[in-house]
């Protein structure tokens, strides 16, 4: 079966379905508040978002995700930091320029399109990187994550109303 990203309103939790974990596909994370942002541990590349993301309320402002470039997102290391296989970080440790996009987080969500959007989107930068089917980002000039915009497969237990 294939792999899907589910968002669950119920428990405000964003997962994978049928992910399937191999040693042959090491990985870590980062942290980022109570979302975990895997990365492949071999090339450094964000590979996967899940965790608990509370969306309380539906954004009047459209998302809207254009000028769509393929891109892998890799993770540069500050000097004299290892990470190992499982290892779990803080984010802000890892990458601390990112605190300025995204603490406090900011959480958007278009109900219409589906799309979730965390951190700031300012209208400057129109390039947009898809790094998975269900992730985008948007960099600023020194190559740092400063929005990331993530699509669902598919939404569950929809509040009514």
């Amino acid at each position: 079966m294939k792999e899907k990203m589910i968002y669950d309103f119920s428990t405000y939790g964003l997962y994978y379905e049928n992910k399937i974990y191999s040693d042959n596909n090491p990985t870590f994370s980062l942290l980022l508040g109570t979302l975990e942002l895997e990365y492949d541990f071999k090339n450094m590349e964000l590979i996967g978002v899940s965790g608990y993301l509370p969306i309380l309320e539906e954004n009047k402002e459209k998302i809207v995700l254009e000028n769509i470039v393929q891109e892998n997102i890799v993770l540069q290391l500050p000097r004299n930091t290892e990470i190992n296989v499982g290892d779990v970080w803080s984010l802000f440790d890892i990458s601390p320029q990112m605190k300025k996009y995204f603490a406090p987080l900011n959480i958007s969500y278009d109900g219409k399109k589906g799309i979730i959007q965390l951190g700031v989107n300012d209208k400057g930068n129109k390039r947009l990187l898809k790094v998975t089917n269900n992730i985008f980002c948007k960099l600023d000039n020194k190559g740092v994550i400063k929005c990331l915009f993530i699509h669902p497969d598919s939404f569950i237990n929809e509040p009514k109303g």
